[in-house]
């Protein structure tokens, strides 16, 4: 799994994940007949708070990447990643805050 080559491609991919995250919660929300999305509503709230902190933080240059750690709240997303749709996506993020960018 290869990251994000610059900072403006790791922005992208955050704004797709919140994206993501956003729609997820709302089909949570509406109960959409979906008993995973429902049952998982807690933990899309709590990725959601996570990743609008992270972008944030990265847009303010309140973060550095490329130090060798996963993103504090990866345990989170490992142990759910097979509720989690897009957790390929938030493995790739992942992937540019750990390693950095090949700019």
């Amino acid at each position: 799994m290869r990251g994000p080559k610059s900072a403006e491609q790791f922005i992208h991919l955050l704004d797709e994940a919140i994206f993501e995250i956003k729609d997820a919660l709302a089909c949570a929300e509406e109960g959409d007949g979906m008993v995973t999305f429902s049952s998982d509503e807690e933990l899309y709230k709590v990725l959601l708070e996570e990743y609008l902190a992270l972008k944030e933080q990265f847009s303010g240059d309140e973060i550095a990447v490329g130090r060798g750690k996963d993103l504090p709240f990866m345990p989170l997303v490992n142990r759910a990643h097979e509720r989690i749709p897009f957790s390929d996506l938030l493995g790739l993020i992942n992937q540019g805050y750990k390693d950095g960018f090949d700019t």
